[in-house]
């Protein structure tokens, strides 16, 4: 387990509480021990050691080597952990506020469920990251596949108006999309957005997945977001090294994709993304217009369950609900269309509202 953190400042109250997270019994959050990691010394608060069932070391990312490796290591994954000094040194941008903070493990009941617990004592834009995890989850009850070589991380965000939650899902699956296009190699493939939040290589492929859970605290809305990619599995569908390799444009070139880079730069474009959103000059307009892109649904046919079967044809995203626009093909009445949750398939069982 490692608790890394990038020239970042915590109050002790704060340090204390993620080192105590590594000692709870039962959700497979024991550690043993933990790095305390950082581009500079860190110091170490008095508090941490006390009473708990874990040592700590404390060093800069300079010097970090992951020597306290896990006694049992996935099979396949021996040389394939995640690297954390890499991802500080090469690849996460100094002055970027997401992942600054980072809690590692090779194995993990479920980063989302980890963070979701603690998310009001974490600062904003730790992510927490799994090679592996145990009791991975979807939407509700779902299980979620977490294979070795899948890119698995949950991270911690905060808006303070509850009207742009149901926008963040948005940002998030745009910020997956344009990272992956930033890397070389995948100019034959498309990578697309499933509304709301799935990732799709070639209209067909699933390659990842989003989770995004809230609470309101303290006049602010915490949201826990869960992200699961396929970067080096090929099962159960295809992966990004996969899809690189296989480009035409790429094929006698190394693939640049890993799970390290990827994530820097999803975390990036993401901390952007979320500046633009809650900045009142800017908004959800561009990112919508983005969004609407590199969804697969422009000019969908979707048949109204809720409605007695009327079919409606989908023109876009609401800016200020986050619900699907659609035209009912026989009235022309313009509608919002929002999932009554209860359903793996998001189109079926469409909540209809009438537009005036």
């Amino acid at each position: 387990f490692v608790v890394a953190f990038s020239s970042f400042s915590l109050a002790n109250s704060s340090k204390s509480s993620i080192c105590k997270m590594g000692s709870k019994s039962g959700n497979n959050y024991n550690a043993g021990f933990v790095n305390l990691v950082s581009r500079t010394p860190v110091a170490t608060p008095s508090t941490w050691g006390a009473g708990n069932d874990f040592g700590y070391h404390n060093c800069v990312v300079e010097g970090l080597k992951l020597n306290e490796r896990p006694e049992s290591v996935q099979p396949g994954l021996e040389n394939e952990l995640f690297d954390v000094r890499k991802f500080f040194k090469s690849h996460l941008p100094a002055d970027c506020k997401y992942g600054n903070v980072m809690l590692y493990s090779h194995t993990f009941s479920s980063t989302q469920d980890f963070i979701k617990e603690k998310c009001l004592e974490l600062p904003e834009g730790t992510v927490c990251v799994a090679d592996y995890q145990t009791k991975a989850r979807g939407r509700g009850e779902n299980i979620w596949s977490s294979p070795p070589g899948c890119l698995v991380f949950t991270f911690k965000s905060v808006v303070k108006e509850g009207r742009l939650l149901p926008l963040m899902q948005y940002i998030v699956s745009l910020a997956i999309v344009e990272a992956i296009d930033s890397f070389p190699g995948f100019g034959d493939t498309e990578i697309s957005i499933k509304w709301p939040n799935d990732i799709y290589a070639d209209r067909s492929l699933k390659i990842g997945g989003i989770l995004c859970e809230s609470v309101f605290k303290g006049g602010v809305a915490v949201v826990t977001i869960g992200v699961g990619i396929n970067v080096d599995n090929t099962e159960p569908t295809t992966c990004l090294r996969s899809l690189c390799s296989n480009s035409n444009s790429n094929r006698n070139s190394e693939v640049a994709v890993t799970r390290e880079s990827l994530l820097a730069e999803i975390l990036k474009r993401y901390e952007q993304l979320h500046k633009e959103l809650v900045d009142p000059k800017q908004g959800f307009e561009r990112i919508r217009k983005e969004y609407e892109k590199r969804w697969l649904h422009s000019g969908q046919q979707v048949t109204l369950e809720s409605n007695n079967g009327l079919k409606a044809t989908i023109n876009g995203i609401s800016s200020t609900t986050g619900a699907l626009l659609a035209t009912c093909i026989s009235t022309g009445e313009k509608l919002e269309l929002y999932p009554d949750g209860n359903r793996m398939d998001f189109f079926k069982g469409l909540l209809t509202r009438k537009l005036k």
